[in-house]
């Protein structure tokens, strides 16, 4: 879940002095999100990747990725290059 707080401080201190929520959007991540956001953790993401297969592919053969099975995590050189490998995941 995500959440979004009113934007300013007088709308919050507004809101906060008049009852309501201090909350004014809230949000589930989708799959996409929740594997992308997966492979930034250290220790990687178990998930059904077949969806991006031929990318997990390309990206563990130039060593960006280490697959074992379900569990995927960046290299240390994936790492360093995570934006360009999230990039390819969405092209």
């Amino acid at each position: 879940m995500r959440w979004q707080n009113a934007e300013t401080a007088a709308e919050y201190v507004d809101r906060w002095a008049s009852g309501r929520s201090t909350e004014i959007a809230r949000t589930t991540a989708d799959s996409a999100e929740t594997f992308f956001l997966g492979l930034r953790l250290d220790s990687g993401i178990d998930a059904d990747w077949s969806p991006y297969a031929a990318a997990v592919e390309d990206f563990a053969r130039q060593g960006l990725l280490q697959v074992d099975g379900r569990h995927l995590r960046l290299t240390p050189r994936g790492v360093l290059l995570s934006n360009e490998v999230f990039a390819g995941f969405i092209a």
